[in-house]
């Protein structure tokens, strides 16, 4: 894994205002459900899927990736079939439960112990995020959810990220951004957000690393590095932490008070498929 060596830190004098979360391999541990179910379609349907092109397919709304789909197979590939394929084989393991990535459950209690308002931000359509965040316990911790229902435009376009800065009542400025995912980091950097990639299955290359505000391990590097910052009420590290990193806006003050509160902004029904 490419790690991007910094000169300044990524965060600035205080807490971000609001951070917002990807989904799918950031929060839950379901790009490995998604590869299994992709594989074993395509491998049904008569189609090779290569691991190149799996990894393409990572973070990107159904639109783009069937795209990519055609691209590589043909317009023969019988794209909707494969759609409904992959997503039979992915609920049927998601319903053997999911699993939370690493740091999810301490990062999420630190940000809300500090009234730190959270989003999710997601390519999955709605009634799959809704689904999976109530049952792995984490959809009462948000304040706002943006699904690929919720936006005309999805990831790598901004919109998503834009709305839930929307939903926050918070300038996308003043946001963090945490994604697993290039496809999902790009919007992010789009949408003029402090961005922190933490890479799951598609590693850091030099290019998009350089595009982030910092490459993280995990959450629980994200948690230790804010709660240095909420201990010290400054920089975690010294006098060159309120500089900027790759043309992104470092996370701007914060405190308590000024956190915005309140319920999950967006209707939420539950049940339904995800999207592949």
């Amino acid at each position: 894994m490419y790690l991007a060596v910094r000169k300044h830190p990524w965060w600035s004098r205080a807490m971000p205002r609001a951070v917002i979360f990807d989904m799918d391999g950031l929060l839950l541990d379901t790009e490995r459900l998604y590869a299994r179910s992709i594989f074993a379609t395509c491998s049904a349907l008569g189609y090779p899927m290569s691991e190149r092109l799996h990894l393409s397919l990572i973070g990107g709304p159904w639109e783009a990736n069937r795209t990519r789909l055609l691209a590589a197979f043909g317009d023969g590939f019988p794209a909707e079939t494969y759609r409904a394929q992959s997503e039979a084989r992915y609920l049927s393991l998601c319903a053997e439960g999911i699993a939370l990535r690493p740091g999810v459950r301490e990062l999420v209690d630190f940000l809300a112990e500090r009234a730190i308002p959270m989003a999710v931000a997601t390519s999955t359509l709605r009634p799959g995020a809704t689904h999976h965040l109530k049952e792995t316990g984490l959809l009462d911790k948000l304040q706002a959810l943006v699904t690929r229902d919720d936006v005309v435009h999805g990831k790598p376009h901004p919109e998503s990220y834009l709305k839930a800065a929307e939903f926050l009542a918070t300038d996308p400025s003043e946001c963090l951004a945490l994604e697993d995912s290039h496809n999902g980091a790009r919007p992010a950097i789009a949408a003029g957000m402090t961005t922190v990639l933490v890479p799951d299955m598609l590693s850091a290359t030099p290019e998009i690393a350089q595009q982030c505000a910092h490459v993280a391990r995990d959450l629980h590097e994200v948690r230790e590095i804010l709660a240095r910052v909420a201990v010290n009420g400054g920089s975690a590290c010294g006098e060159n932490a309120n500089s900027g990193i790759a043309g992104q806006k470092a996370c701007p003050l914060a405190t308590k008070d000024q956190a915005v509160e309140g319920p999950v902004r967006v209707a939420l029904p539950i049940g339904g498929p995800c999207s592949a």
